[in-house]
Formats: structure tokens, sequence, C-alpha cells
């Protein structure tokens, strides 16, 4: 049975943040020959397996590290643009905003108009169907 190393030998090399004896472990990953796995070093006493585990946890602590400040970097640039933003809003004329409103409620006010002449308008329409109707029923009776 093959021997596979171990899911983060595989990994590239971190190069910021990382102990020396990370980023070493990695970089000799990279110079060996890919079918050799003998360069693998096993570990063989609890102290030095806690070692390699704290080595790692450092690793990954730090790259932690970095995306969380990443993610904070982006978090306060995306303050920085909405405040900026609410500022040109707040300084903006209203006087437009209110000309606008006005118009609104005319044009709301037009179109409550409009349809009330075209409800009258179907009720004459309707009298007069009525009336054209019973006008001709009559005639045909008296006939």
């Amino acid at each position: 049975m093959e021997f596979l190393p171990p899911f983060y030998a595989i990994l590239p090399p971190i190069l910021n943040h990382c102990n020396y004896e990370c980023n070493n472990y990695l970089y000799n990953l990279e110079s060996q020959n890919p079918n050799d796995h003998s360069f693998y070093y096993q570990p063989t006493n609890a102290s030095e397996i806690l070692a390699k585990k704290r080595s790692r946890n450092a690793c990954a602590a730090a790259r932690f590290r970095d995306r969380r400040k990443k993610y904070e970097k982006e978090i306060q640039q995306k303050c920085q643009r909405l405040e900026i933003r609410v500022k040109e809003l707040e300084g903006m004329d209203h006087t437009k905003v209110i000309e606008l409103e006005k118009k609104l409620d005319e044009v709301y006010n037009e179109r409550n108009l409009l349809n009330q002449k075209l409800q009258d308008q179907e009720k004459e329409a309707r009298i007069d169907i009525i009336i054209i109707f019973f006008n001709a029923n009559i005639d045909e009776f008296f006939l």
C-alpha cells in the first residue's frame, strides 16, 4: 500500500505570517520528486506531533487573520462610500422633490377625474341602449 501525503502537504506555499517551519515544510514539498514520499517526516513522539499541530494551527490562524483584516477593510470602505452618498443626498435640493410630488398629485387627480367621466359616459351609454332596445321592442309589439 502506497503512503499518501496528508491533505495540507498539497497546499501551495504560504509566504506571509507563517512561522519558518510551516513555510520550510511546504517549500520542501515543491522541491521533491512527486513519486518519492520518503521526504515526509513522520513525528515519533508526542511533543513533535504537538509541535507540528501548533505549527499548522499558527499558519491557519495567520490565514484567518489575513482574511478577517481584508473583510474589515472592505466593510470600512463600503461604509465610507455610503457615508459620502448620504451626505450627497442630504445636501440635495429638496424643492425639486416637492415639485415632483405636486406634479404626481396633479396627475393622480386628473386620472381620477377622467375615470369619473368615463363612468358617467358608460352610464349614459347603457341608458341609451336600454331606451333604444325598449323603443324597438315597443315598435315591434305594435306593428
